[in-house]
């Protein structure tokens, strides 16, 4: 790798590996230290949308999720065992014909 007269590394390798540091700006010709609360410092990455929480063990699942991710619970509720009627998750008993959930 070629240097200059300061022993530094010169070329795009270098100004890349000062740019991962953080010590130059995207718009600086030389090494300077960047900025504090400059764009060098990493923004927190983002969270995943949660959906409804599981009836079963509250734990927040992505939305369109068929099974919780922690327990296995049925999140699209469940089919009335003597009418059919489908009910939302957590439901004790049938809103089409009062029959107790299994």
């Amino acid at each position: 790798m070629a240097r200059d007269k300061g022993g530094k590394k010169k070329g795009k390798r270098a100004r890349l590996e000062a740019l991962v540091r953080g010590t130059i700006r995207e718009d600086a010709n030389r090494d300077v230290p960047a900025p504090i609360g400059s764009a060098q410092q990493q923004a927190p990455p983002p969270q995943a949308p949660a959906g409804a929480p599981c009836p079963k063990c509250n734990t927040p699942n992505p939305p369109g999720t068929k099974f919780c991710g922690n327990c296995g619970n049925n999140l699209l509720g469940q089919s009335c065992p003597s009418c059919k009627t489908p009910n939302p998750p957590g439901t004790k008993f049938c809103g089409n014909c009062g029959t107790k959930m299994g």
